[in-house]
């Protein structure tokens, strides 16, 4: 990688940029992270005055976000009966996730067009060593007490944060593979063994985390690439090629998925569904501290499973009584519950689908929509037409970050400010006229470089 990259004021913010990465998903950091996104916003827009930010082709995604924050201010002031609530939350949540998506269109605006990719492998480096970190931690778990340390990462409090973590990489890392296989162009100017190193990173701790949701986002990430992979001519000539190192993947895939699913009791829930379903008359849900209920057979429910699902028909019904919802806020969906269960102790719904409705209502959910339309529909038109590989992140990460809206409340705290920066930053890389149809052709294969007698990048 050109290390000149990371010289003059375009250095200073994409280092600051990639601190804020790293560092928003530790705890304990409230303070440090302000500071850095203080610290990237003066960096970013001053590395961006010389230059002309063009911002023509993301009006779409910059008037959809517009439309959500009037949408969460009116509400707030008009519409709630918790007004002083929804506006700090709007102040510690939103904003924050606005600013850092202003972050992200600045850096892009900012870096230089040769230095693009690299800047995305630099920011791709500071979710790599979370993962590093974490896998660190569980071995040293296990040298100290020879067991290693699952569903429990220390680093980021919560194996849900670090599955957050993990998906966000994987989208990168293999958009990344599909671009070689596509275009037989690199995305990441790094070497073969460092991207497989890092792939294999993300699995492990993905199976050491083993958060439920995040290995369905992660099986989601690697079937939404095969698709697109196998609508490409070129690629499945590369796929015949490696037919046998491709089903040994698949075996190897299939076997993990496997013993997972046969060993996680947390999987076999399907007869917790009705019990679940039926919040009037099993009302654990509501506490924590109830008791769960038991199923016919005597056993007692797979808990998550239960209270998933009592959230969501509960849920639902709140958003049938409150349709312009009851304000914008991370435990919107307790205060909405309140009401209706006077002794409800629950925080948020445990689905950022759910815990949006609540709060901000139908034109809330509709403006989100909105916004994962704008995402999804230039990321598929820059890859489509252009085979632009910051657009295929972008439809990638996008289409995940959805899917995990209703299995998880991700759209909250650092988790969104994370998303919103690289929806940001990626946008910025998908519209860029320069880029559109050109993405990799500083980055050539290995087997390319060889046979034009260059020496590949990384």
């Amino acid at each position: 990688m050109n290390i000149s990259i990371f010289r003059g004021l375009p250095g200073v913010a994409l280092l600051l940029c990639a601190g804020l990465l790293f560092v928003w998903p530790l705890p304990g950091t409230i303070a440090l992270r302000y500071l850095l996104l203080l610290l990237a916003g003066i960096a970013v827009f001053a590395a961006s005055c010389n230059r002309r930010v063009d911002l023509r082709r993301q009006l779409p995604l910059v008037a959809v976000l517009v439309a959500l924050s009037l949408w969460f201010l009116i509400q707030a002031l008009a519409i709630s009966a918790e007004t002083p609530w929804a506006l700090g939350e709007l102040r510690g949540q939103w904003l924050p996730a606005i600013a850092a998506c202003a972050i992200g269109m600045l850096l892009a605006a900012g870096v230089d067009s040769q230095d693009r990719p690299a800047a995305l492998a630099v920011l791709a480096a500071s979710l790599l060593l979370l993962v590093v970190l974490g896998i660190g931690q569980s071995l040293w778990h296990f040298v100290r007490f020879h067991q290693l340390l699952r569903m429990e990462v220390p680093l980021t409090r919560g194996h849900l944060e670090m599955s957050v973590v993990i998906n966000t990489l994987l989208s990168i890392l293999l958009s990344d593979v599909l671009c070689r296989i596509v275009v037989g162009r690199r995305l990441l100017p790094i070497g073969l063994p460092w991207l497989v190193f890092a792939l294999v990173c993300a699995l492990v701790e993905s199976y050491l985390a083993n958060a439920r949701n995040g290995l369905i986002g992660t099986v989601f990430i690697v079937i939404l690439a095969a698709a697109l992979a196998l609508r490409e001519p070129r690629a499945k000539r590369a796929l015949q090629r490696r037919k046998h190192a491709v089903l040994l993947a698949t075996a190897a895939i299939a076997a993990i998925a496997t013993v997972t699913l046969m060993r996680d009791e947390r999987w076999h829930f399907l007869d917790t569904v009705p019990v679940a379903w039926d919040i009037r008359n099993n009302t654990a849900w509501l506490s924590e501290n109830r008791p769960m209920p038991r199923l016919p057979d005597g056993s007692t429910v797979e808990a998550s499973a239960y209270v998933r699902i009592a959230f969501i028909h509960a849920g639902l019904e709140l958003m049938a009584g409150n349709p312009l919802g009851v304000g914008y806020g991370r435990n919107a969906f307790d205060h909405a519950l309140v009401r209706a269960y006077p002794d409800a102790d629950v925080g948020h719904a445990h689905s950022g689908w759910i815990d949006l409705g609540v709060g901000t209502g139908l034109p809330g959910v509709l403006l989100w929509l909105g916004l994962s339309v704008v995402l999804l529909r230039t990321g598929w038109l820059g890859w489509r037409n252009g085979h632009n590989g910051f657009a295929l992140v972008l439809l990638v990460m996008t289409s995940e970050y959805s899917l995990r809206m209703l299995l998880d409340s991700v759209n909250r705290d650092h988790m969104l400010q994370t998303f919103m920066f690289l929806v940001g930053y990626l946008s910025g890389m998908a519209a860029s006229e320069e880029l559109h149809g050109a993405s990799f052709d500083r980055f050539p294969a290995p087997d390319e470089s060889v046979q034009n007698n260059r020496s590949p990048i990384g």
